[in-house]
């Protein structure tokens, strides 16, 4: 499920749902009990490069590589979440 919105119509759809909804239901009882939260999902151009069977050998550091950019970009262009983990983000990217 690439944005939680539109579902490729692949072979792949069903499993992927299923971890779409079981991801959601995490981060709300997550929410519930006040922790920040922040989820990756992967967008329709690295779903195509992870295919059906993203634990494959053959593509994994095109993956990798893909997944890293997207999640980078994300966080640069919302600095706000990265605010929601304060000085432990602080040390970490340190």
């Amino acid at each position: 499920v690439a944005t939680g919105r539109h579902l490729r119509p692949t072979l792949d759809v069903v499993p992927r749902l299923h971890a779409h909804r079981y991801l959601r239901r995490e981060l709300a009882a997550l929410r519930r009990s006040g922790a920040a939260t922040v989820a990756f999902e992967p967008g329709a151009e690295l779903l195509s490069v992870m295919g059906v069977n993203p634990l494959r050998g053959a593509r994994i550091d095109e993956i990798e590589q893909m997944s890293y950019e997207q999640a980078c970009a994300h966080l640069d262009a919302a600095p706000d979440i990265t605010a929601l983990f304060g000085p432990a983000a602080a040390t970490a990217a340190g």
